[in-house]
């Protein structure tokens, strides 16, 4: 077989962030969580990015929020529960 280039409208390009991991969405809000870590780059730690998906442009947004030290997000995992929402994020240890 052969890939054939089909133009579709409703997709668009996004800015990257450093390093994408992994992503999980929740589908009540359309937000997507990103891991993002530039491991390539000594000495760089990791974040975690939303991304709007509802909105006609969306950009990635860093999350401030208290990262721990030398976080080096990977695998992600969200659950909606009776108490509320919750994302885990799975971080390597120093090499």
């Amino acid at each position: 077989g052969s890939v054939k280039d089909s133009p579709n409208q409703d997709c668009s390009r996004i800015e990257p962030v450093p390093g994408p991991e992994d992503f999980v969405i929740d589908r009540e809000t359309g937000i997507m969580y990103i891991s993002s870590h530039d491991r390539r780059k000594e000495n760089q730690f990791g974040s975690i990015y939303t991304l709007d998906l509802k909105t006609k442009d969306p950009k990635p947004l860093r999350q401030n929020i208290n990262y721990p030290p030398n976080f080096r997000p990977h695998g992600l995992s969200f659950a909606s529960t009776a108490s509320g929402k919750k994302l885990f994020v799975l971080s390597h240890l120093d090499d």
